[in-house]
């Protein structure tokens, strides 16, 4: 599902790319092929000069040449480096000695480019090098906000989690198989009960039958098909939501590999509404005590979910990072000014029932596995079940120089020691 951005470089969403190089001819054709991909870009001639040019503004890409005078870029590297940890360096070198690459990528650098230069590789190094880029922006954002956020979720969740509560998720259970009994004993069907009177209304009666208007009856036959996958989808809410869930100790790579292959059946959706869908690196390496197929179905509904309401013509990222004793996992997407979550609401919608915008049942509403927009409860449901945290709210996304409203999904996940899986589990 990962897409390439060669032909979608937008000049606006870009830091400068800084060139670090003593030789006019080679920055002259750098900065040609940057141009042509619409990037700025900035000019130093030596590795004083770059620092210099750092302390006043900061560059998204940094192309480096290993021999310059005054200072080289092995040194200016590793003061970079130092600088800004995550700094994304492509290093170039007329060198293609086994040994001086090894060498080269011990600095920690993004990619190396061996001189003469291929304008196709260039162009694909620099592409690749962007879109790390735009993935590690989008993290550092979610860094700097999540401690805030996740410290008022964990005191709505310790109010929640108390004997009030327990009674609250009791009866949220009983209010959903309420519905679904009152929805089976035909109550509650505006569309079917509307349906029906239409047809008592102009139906003739003869002897022994009804004469019916064929086209009123085919209205009632399509409106019970869509009744019938509502009622499922109920069923499959009450199924959910009363499981003894079993858990195992799971890497998160192996939830974000699961992930990956459910994502495979919205491909032609993505298509459709021209959504690039972005996993992004797994850095971690704990294991979290997961119920896998309830968990797997929590995700696959925020997907869906952000499937939904993206913007067309947008990015659906999907990242995991560790904050504190969780691992945080994210579905972020763009979204119209009609889609956004008031920050009143951000609790709200989480509630069964409770829906900000009209229920969306056919086309692409259709993809959500609980009818009545009741994902988002069964997601808080099943997540609360794992001891973790789940909030849903609106994000100025400033991953681009256009800041976007965005809304963003994360789940936190304890990460449990092994002692601590073997008594839970």
């Amino acid at each position: 599902m990962q897409g390439s951005i060669q032909g979608k470089v937008n000049k606006s969403e870009h830091k400068p790319i800084l060139i670090v190089d003593d030789t006019d001819d080679i920055t002259a054709l750098l900065k040609g092929i940057c141009d042509q991909m619409h990037l700025d870009t900035v000019i130093a001639h030596n590795g004083q000069e770059a620092l210099d040019l750092l302390e006043k503004e900061s560059f998204s890409i940094y192309l480096v040449d290993l021999m310059m005078p005054v200072m080289d870029g092995r040194e200016f590297i590793m003061e970079l480096k130092r600088r800004v940890p995550d700094a994304l360096i492509l290093v170039q070198t007329g060198l293609d000695d086994p040994k001086v690459i090894i060498e080269i990528m011990k600095l920690k650098v993004c990619d190396y480019i061996i001189k003469p230069f291929d304008k196709n590789l260039i162009i694909s190094a620099l592409e690749k090098s962007l879109e790390v880029k735009r993935l590690q922006d989008i993290e550092k954002e979610m860094k700097e906000t999540v401690q805030i956020k996740l410290q008022a979720q964990l005191d709505w969740y310790s109010y929640k989690t108390s004997k009030a509560d327990l009674e609250k998720i009791y009866m949220e259970k009983n209010a959903v198989y309420n519905i679904q009994t009152s929805l089976s004993q035909g109550s509650g069907f505006g569309t079917m009960t509307s349906l029906i009177e239409l047809m008592k209304m102009t139906s003739k009666e003869t002897d022994e039958f009804f004469q019916v208007d064929k086209d009123i009856l085919r209205l009632i036959y399509e409106n019970n098909e869509t009744n019938k996958v509502m009622l499922d989808g109920l069923a499959k809410v009450v199924a959910c939501t009363s499981k003894n869930l079993e858990f195992e100790s799971l890497s998160i790579q192996s939830i974000f590999l699961d992930l990956q292959k459910v994502s495979e059946k919205f491909t032609s959706v993505l298509k459709e509404k021209r959504l690039n869908l972005q996993f992004g690196q797994v850095k971690m390496f704990h294991d979290l005590n997961i119920a896998r197929a309830e968990m797997i179905s929590v995700l696959e509904e925020l997907l869906i979910n952000s499937i939904k309401y993206a913007k067309e013509d947008s990015n659906i990222d999907v990242i995991s990072y560790k904050s504190g004793n969780y691992i945080g996992i994210s579905i972020k997407n763009s979204v119209n000014e009609k889609n956004v979550i008031p920050k009143e609401s951000e609790k709200m919608v989480l509630e069964p029932f409770f829906r900000i915008n009209p229920l969306l049942e056919t086309g692409v509403g259709s993809l959500g596995k609980f009818a009545f927009g009741l994902g988002l409860a069964v997601v808080d449901n099943i997540v609360r079940k794992h001891s973790g945290i789940f909030y849903i709210h609106t994000v100025n996304d400033h991953s681009s120089k256009r800041i976007d409203k965005a809304v963003l999904a994360e789940i936190f996940l304890p990460i449990f020691k092994t002692e601590e899986l073997l008594l839970n589990n």
